[in-house]
């Protein structure tokens, strides 16, 4: 889980991640697949494994949200003529055999409430190349009418959209469309319009990206220049994306903005350098971001040495034991202090790390990760190994009773907590209630606190697995939804976007379960 530049809507990340296995996942720096399947949890036994009742150690803050509403209030959604249901997620790509658009939400406008933004029309050919469709959002859902929003000229040897959704890679040796992100880079709460390759310009990708802000009708036509810093350049641009994997062949380096040092702007962390062996290994090189950039000189931001073979050259990665290439590890705010910690989850040398602990390495607002790590308590589940070697798994009730769950601050009281979504042993988790073990100074607390959960889905196999989920309708009832905060409370909210039993979900009004809060 990596708290990323672009999460919207305090939009949960991805579904829960495939489980990290003992064999090696390659060389790609990914965690490594489950070939199980879900399973559906009809294997249960007596107990839960999770109701251990030992009083746990941690001192709890006071919860401040405990469930979700029982009921849901509905989210309108414009009527855009397409067949069928044309938003069933928060994005989506444009299907013309059903009318549907490409969209995504983004705060353009500057107001409290994110706007549904269509960024190509099947039916209208300007929308993409001169214009977004922006439906302005409010509490209770989106406008029924749609305001054009200018997109800049771009120059291109293509009769292609330049801006067809709301981000793409450059195309300059085929269509010579521009690279570009919807991000916000300056901390205002508005997205903007970030190119980060311009087919006519080198420098963009290279030394700079060019930012189109947002403004009441439109980005601006002129854009300001964000300072990045230089990089030799190979194939490809070094800074062509906004996020990369390392592509030492091209020359591009890894890299993604997010804001590691607190401050609010986002920097560009640099987790492996094709030239600098110690980058992904020793330290991180850190750009500080500001106004008008980054920096151009690289604060060193230093990783934790867990032995031989210590490795961390994305901002999340899984545990490589058997070719020594290192730990299980990922970024989140563990103790609601405002900076991103490193959470090792599994270490090669240490096996009480994803079975009993995992190990916080507390960030910083400069200089690197601290040296020492902390112990962080995980509950007790009976399972044939060790259950917690990742941020987030899917469910292996065949490989030893492993429950499915995800970190992430659900009772909004600032610590992070873990969330239990599928328990192999307990068949009424992901049905009518999540196992949420609260966090707290020294970890997550060991006893349980149950987490209400819609009703009127599928019984035999849990609907709400994860952060995330895709409609099967053919057998099992099971809903398109997704956690993000529609509410704009800061807490997170179940939204269905697609309901097997209802035709309207998707097409004419989304189902948001609100979260259910104090204070």
């Amino acid at each position: 889980m990596v708290v990323s530049l672009f999460v919207i809507l305090g939009l949960a990340c991805d579904g829960a991640g495939d489980r990290p296995t003992k064999d090696d996942p390659g060389e790609t720096g990914e965690p490594g697949r489950d070939d199980s399947g879900r399973d559906s949890g009809d294997d249960s036994g007596d107990d839960s494994g999770d109701d251990s009742g030992d009083d746990s150690d941690t001192d709890l803050a006071p919860q401040r949200c405990t469930g979700f509403a029982p009921s849901p209030t509905a989210f309108v959604l414009p009527d855009v003529g397409a067949t069928g249901s044309a938003f069933t997620g928060i994005r989506g790509d444009a299907n013309c055999a059903s009318l549907h658009p490409a969209y995504a939400l983004a705060n353009l406008l500057g107001d409290v409430w994110p706007e549904l933004v269509i960024t190509r029309d099947c039916r209208d050919a300007t929308v993409g190349r001169d214009v977004w469709s922006v439906y302005p959002g409010a509490a209770s859902g989106f406008g029924a009418a749609a305001t054009a929003y200018t997109l800049p000229g771009v120059t291109s040897s293509s009769a292609g959209l330049p801006f067809p959704t709301d981000g793409e890679a450059e195309d300059c040796d085929g269509s010579g469309l521009p690279g570009y992100a919807l991000a916000e880079l300056h901390g205002d709460g508005r997205a903007e319009l970030v190119l980060t390759v311009d087919c006519a310009n080198e420098a963009t990708g290279a030394s700079q990206w060019l930012v189109h802000s947002a403004e009441a009708t439109g980005f601006s036509t002129a854009p300001t220049p964000f300072t990045l810093p230089s990089a030799p350049v190979g194939d490809d641009p070094p800074w062509g994306r906004i996020e990369a994997g390392a592509d030492c062949g091209d020359g591009v380096p890894g890299h993604a903005m997010l804001d590691l040092s607190g401050d609010g702007a986002p920097d560009l962390v640099v987790t492996r350098a094709c030239e600098d062996e110690a980058v992904g290994k020793a330290r991180w090189d850190v750009y500080l971001g500001g106004s008008g950039g980054v920096s151009t000189t690289a604060t060193p931001w230093a990783l934790p040495d867990l032995g031989e073979g210590t490795s961390y050259t994305a901002l999340e990665g899984a545990a490589a034991c058997r070719s020594g290439r290192g730990p299980g590890y990922g970024l989140a705010h563990a103790d609601g202090d405002g900076v991103l910690d490193l959470i090792v989850t599994e270490d090669c040398g240490d096996v009480t790390v994803g079975a009993g602990i995992w190990r916080v390495y507390a960030g910083s607002a400069s200089g690197g990760f601290s040296a020492t790590g902390v112990d962080w308590a995980l509950p007790e589940y009976e399972t044939g190994s060790s259950p917690f070697l990742a941020l987030s798994a899917r469910a292996a009730c065949s490989q030893g009773d492993l429950p499915a769950y995800d970190a992430a601050d659900i009772d909004h009281d600032g610590w992070l907590d873990l969330i239990v979504s599928e328990d192999c042993q307990e068949p009424e988790v992901g049905v009518s209630r999540w196992a949420v073990h609260r966090g707290g100074p020294g970890g997550f607390a060991k006893e349980v606190t149950a987490w209400p959960l819609p009703t009127g889905y599928s019984v035999t196999d849990p609907p709400f697995v994860g952060r995330s989920g895709t409609a099967d309708c053919a057998s099992r009832d099971l809903p398109t939804w997704e956690l993000a905060d529609l509410t704009q409370d800061g807490a997170l909210d179940l939204v269905v976007m697609y309901d097997c039993k209802d035709d309207e979900v998707g097409r004419l009004r989304w189902d948001v379960y609100a979260a259910v809060c104090e204070g």
